[in-house]
């Protein structure tokens, strides 16, 4: 059963955020930078395994993209559900109106350093992928 150590990095969200940002500027200057939707796969599957992939496709950059992984049929179902998740809101922030979402009144920060909130649960408990999926 995982064990909660307070002092794993992985935990502080800060600093999470900043090596999440530095792994995805490496992943956008490597191979997959012909595409942002490669580089979000890379992200969630691993840069070895979409780079063994793109490495079956053509030369070509513009046969060298998100749509040709889908069609190898062989990108796990969280990739899939990952990008796709991540594509839609970009696409429905792009005009929220046109999706059904009325923001009128809301303020949403226009600082890049945002505001994050650190809470503790009683109780709570880190769940491995395994036990997620029950």
């Amino acid at each position: 059963e995982p064990v909660y150590d307070p002092f794993d990095e992985r935990f502080d969200f800060r600093k999470a955020t900043a090596a999440a940002v530095r792994y995805l500027k490496d992943l956008n200057s490597s191979g997959t930078q012909a595409s942002g939707l490669l580089a979000m796969a890379s992200y969630n599957w691993g840069d070895g395994n979409v780079r063994q992939m793109i490495g079956k496709m053509p030369e070509n950059p513009r046969d060298r993209n998100f749509w040709k992984l889908l069609a190898q049929k062989n990108i796990p179902k969280e990739t899939y559900d990952y990008v796709f998740l991540i594509f839609s809101a970009a696409v429905i922030c792009e005009n929220p109106k046109l999706f059904g979402f009325d923001l009128a009144g809301v303020s949403l920060p226009r600082s890049s350093a945002l505001q994050a909130q650190q809470i503790f649960v009683s109780g709570a408990q880190l769940l491995n992928s395994a036990q997620r999926k029950n």
